[in-house]
């Protein structure tokens, strides 16, 4: 099971996300967004709200940051938070998933973009994926 944790920096919030393949890569990924852009508790929400996503990238570090970007409009779209994730479709290039989520009255950080500054999934030495995200606020 992936995981997210922040990382310190100066101006921006920072996360690694850490996962045992890509699809927890990018559910982890997700959670750190969601966690970032919505400071309550999440798990207890009832998901009420489905949208579908489906993008093409030059490869899996640049398509994690494309899903990130377009989630994020998704939520400042429809006011609401997408925790949840359902990959129908996953290669080093491309994503097809069903996100869950639930309307919200406000949002806790204000995300400008999601950036690819240093944004590379790796193989760490615990032979897990990860990735730093860097969020310009």
């Amino acid at each position: 099971m992936g995981y997210f944790e922040y990382l310190p920096h100066t101006a921006d919030v920072r996360i690694r996300a850490v996962g045992s393949d890509l699809a927890d890569l990018f559910d982890s990924a997700l959670k750190g967004l969601c966690e970032v852009i919505y400071s309550e508790p999440i798990s207890n929400q009832k998901l009420t709200i489905k949208t579908k996503i489906n993008l093409t990238s030059i490869d899996s570090s640049a398509l994690i940051i494309d899903f990130l970007s377009e989630v994020l409009l998704l939520m400042y779209k429809n006011k609401a938070v997408f925790p949840d994730i359902q990959i129908s479709k996953l290669e080093n290039n491309q994503i097809t998933a069903e996100l869950s989520g639930f309307h919200i009255d406000g949002f806790t950080e204000d995300i400008k973009a999601v950036t690819y500054h240093d944004a590379e999934i790796i193989t760490n030495k615990e032979n897990q994926l990860e990735v730093v995200i860097t969020l310009d606020i």
